[in-house]
């Protein structure tokens, strides 16, 4: 249950970084959102994809590596969770942006705009809470962007 899935992450991850990375009203206004949020698409994930974990096998086709973390997730998970950790711990806005927008234009028939808005938030708020020196200034700015749901928000 994606609901499920986010309260569990924001209690064990977000909220003891209450007061440090996250104030209490961002993290309510977060939990929030995230309870009225119902009947969200499911898929197969990695769930863990990010630079280390990307690699190319032989035919010039994308592997991804390290697969201990996959199962089923909210749709567009792989792509949000791409997108903020190269963002902000690889700290490389620029292939960050780059790769969302070529996922939002190849997917676009598949309704990624709309769905994808809802891992971005989510996932931006457990970096906003995990985040430390400049990736903390990056994790910031991109979590501030993320609460308003605007892809061009987000992607500026």
């Amino acid at each position: 249950d994606p609901v499920e899935h986010m309260h569990k992450g924001l209690a064990s991850e977000a909220k003891p970084h209450i007061g440090k990375t996250i104030t209490q009203a961002e993290y309510d206004g977060v939990h929030s959102w995230a309870s009225t949020k119902t009947d969200l698409p499911l898929r197969f994930q990695h769930n863990d994809v990010m630079p280390p974990n990307i690699s190319w096998n032989r035919r010039n086709g994308v592997l991804l590596v390290d697969a201990q973390f996959s199962g089923f997730r909210m749709k567009w998970w792989d792509i949000a969770y791409f997108f903020l950790q190269t963002y902000t711990f690889f700290r490389s806005p620029v292939l960050a942006k780059r790769v969302l927008r070529f996922m939002l234009e190849t997917f676009a028939a598949d309704g990624i705009a709309k769905e994808i808005v809802v891992p971005l938030r989510y996932r931006s708020t457990l970096n906003l809470a995990l985040a430390s020196g400049e990736s903390a200034q990056l994790a910031r700015q991109l979590w501030e962007r993320t609460q308003t749901e605007d892809l061009e928000q987000i992607l500026s």
